[in-house]
């Protein structure tokens, strides 16, 4: 068994990837050769440092961004228009992305994390705010992929939330970023919710590996890192009470922006246009991140792909930006 505690995700990331480039054991699932530990613990105590971007690393934020809402509240996935390698997930036969959670997360007509909420308030010593996502009733197990999410699950102790996350199999380089990523932010979103202080994360995996094919990948990711392993860190600003309920309140008003935008006519770009402008209505900076991940993919329905492109683009310059000026204010104190 592997164990590794530490401040955040982001900060250990390096370090977990580099004890499985030097202590992984072999394991050749489906012919494909890799370096694995098994089982994985990984415990995180600051889930708001939940962005894993080394230099050279380049995780598509706008995919992360908008997975994440998908899972809650998008009955189809928009993310994958962002990340062109979940398409070889696709299950060639019935076109089914049998990675993306949300019908798992909503299988019984109520969405698991209302359930979850409600629990987690009316009684805070509960050990019952789980959520389930693998099902055998919904796998395809003959699929290209399956629900490596096994379950979600929450506790307040000492008056903070903490969450664990049990998974089947996480691939180092990508799998571990975008998960811890997405599990991470409905940790803060709960927490915020329920009022209460934002506790250890604990990500537990059957299997974490690094694929041979990335090994060279992931060896020029490290060379690349400072000496003492610090880099700038995307922190999401803090989440107020009723988060996830104005978050969802929030998203369909963007979402019936950007339906009032795509109505036929000659003037659709310039109404998607104005719905970005529109956003600045919302007060929380985070969501108009959110929502600028959502009206890029209405551009990409219109075909309008070079203004997807400028959209998905501004939401990665401005964290570029953001951790240029960090950069700065570090060198100067």
């Amino acid at each position: 068994m592997y164990q590794k505690e530490g401040e955040s995700s982001a900060r250990e990331w390096p370090n977990i990837v580099r004890d499985l480039l030097e202590f992984g054991l072999p394991a050749s699932p489906r012919e494909m050769n890799t370096k694995e530990f098994y089982p994985a613990v990984l415990t995180f105590r600051n889930p708001r440092e939940n962005y894993i971007n080394p230099p050279g690393r380049d995780l598509p934020l706008p995919f992360g961004m908008a997975e994440t809402l998908d899972f809650l509240f998008n009955s189809k996935p928009t993310g994958i228009a962002y990340n062109k390698q979940v398409e070889r997930f696709i299950n060639p036969v019935t076109g089914t992305y049998y990675g993306y959670y949300y019908d798992r997360l909503k299988i019984t007509g109520l969405h698991q994390f209302h359930r979850i909420y409600d629990t987690l308030r009316d009684q805070k010593d509960t050990r019952r705010a789980v959520a389930i996502i693998h099902n055998p009733i919904q796998e395809v197990y003959e699929s290209p992929d399956i629900a490596c999410t096994i379950s979600l699950s929450y506790l307040i102790r000492d008056d903070k939330l903490h969450a664990i996350t049990n998974m089947r199999s996480n691939d180092a380089r990508i799998g571990l970023c975008l998960d811890t990523f997405t599990f991470q932010f409905y940790q803060q979103v709960f927490a915020a919710d329920l009022g209460v202080g934002l506790g250890s994360y604990t990500h537990i995996t059957n299997s974490l590996h690094l694929y041979e094919s990335d090994v060279k990948m992931v060896r020029a990711i490290l060379d690349q890192l400072p000496s003492d392993n610090v880099y700038d860190h995307y922190k999401p600003i803090p989440l107020g009470p009723d988060s996830y309920y104005r978050l969802q309140s929030d998203l369909k008003t963007v979402n019936n922006i950007n339906l009032h935008c795509v109505k036929p006519g000659a003037d659709q770009a310039e109404r998607v246009t104005s719905a970005i402008r529109m956003l600045d209505l919302i007060k929380q900076p985070l969501l108009v991140q959110w929502g600028r991940v959502l009206i890029a993919e209405w551009y990409r329905r219109l075909k309008m792909f070079d203004k997807s492109d400028e959209v998905a683009d501004k939401i990665e310059n401005e964290y570029k930006d953001y951790f240029v000026q960090k950069r700065a204010k570090r060198e100067t104190a």
